[in-house]
């Protein structure tokens, strides 16, 4: 059963946003102001450990992703710099031993 309370405080609540707000929407002008019928479940989630689990997952992966902006352009330069320093040995020492081999 809704709780009476909750119901018209929503409704009243709607009333005073629709009546006051709605005419600052230019584009809304010629809509009519609908309201919706809401329903309410009193049932409550209680907190299992699967879903704890599947939380604490999507809370880790949340801020992983937060950082991985941050993580592959540093990868990607880092690979960058390392491919860059070993063709500049390698044709370094190419031109070294190619040097020696010839004016020695």
């Amino acid at each position: 059963m809704p709780n009476i309370s909750k119901i018209e405080f929503v409704f009243s609540f709607l009333k005073k946003i629709i009546s006051k707000n709605f005419l600052l929407f230019s584009l809304l002008k010629s809509v009519k102001p609908i309201l919706v019928p809401i329903v309410w479940f009193d049932d409550e989630a209680r907190l299992i450990p699967e879903i704890h689990s599947e939380l604490s997952t999507l809370i880790v992966t949340l801020n992983i992703a937060y950082y991985i902006k941050y993580i592959l352009p540093s990868i990607s330069t880092l690979f960058v710099l390392i491919s860059s320093l070993y063709i500049f040995v390698k044709v370094s020492f190419d031109f070294i031993r190619y040097y020696i081999n010839n004016y020695f």
